[in-house]
């Protein structure tokens, strides 16, 4: 099981990104899901002031599977993954906590999945390696991209 932990001034959230894998087929079951706890909630724990137990909550899901999930902008966004027909995209969508959905705010140059971006501002960040197809571990990127949104 892979997992992509991220951390906000607010929220911890954990996205999966293959549930189960079975090794008599060779196949794995993938996962757009998303849970948050709220980091005033864990620093509770931390410190002793409170000792649980905690719920982890399920947002909506990621546009994609194997997003890189990233919190330090202004909104958690969901940068690249996967398609439904297991295709790399170039998607990048921000999610809304009000509203509990995911909307695109823009495009990578290129297609990536189980790529890494790093915050550089609330407004921009850096998004490096991955793969350009899902389903051949030799498509690896070792392109950087600077990216900007509203």
């Amino acid at each position: 099981m892979a997992m992509q932990i991220t951390v906000s001034a607010t929220h911890i959230s954990v996205a999966s990104a293959n549930i189960t894998y079975d090794a008599t087929t060779n196949t794995g079951i993938s996962s757009k899901s998303v849970c948050e706890l709220p980091v005033s909630t864990l620093s509770k724990v931390l410190v002793g002031e409170d000792s649980g137990p905690h719920q982890w909550t399920e947002i909506a899901p990621t546009p994609h599977y194997k997003s890189a999930l990233l919190q330090d902008t202004a909104h958690p966004l969901a940068v690249g993954g996967d398609d439904d027909s297991y295709q790399s995209t170039t998607d990048i969508a921000v999610y809304d906590r009000h509203s509990n959905k995911w909307s695109s705010v823009g495009q990578l140059l290129e297609p990536r999945t189980r790529c890494t971006a790093v915050s550089l501002s609330r407004r921009s960040f850096l998004v490096c390696g991955g793969a350009s197809d899902p389903r051949d571990i030799n498509t690896k990127l070792s392109s950087v991209e600077v990216v900007s949104v509203q």
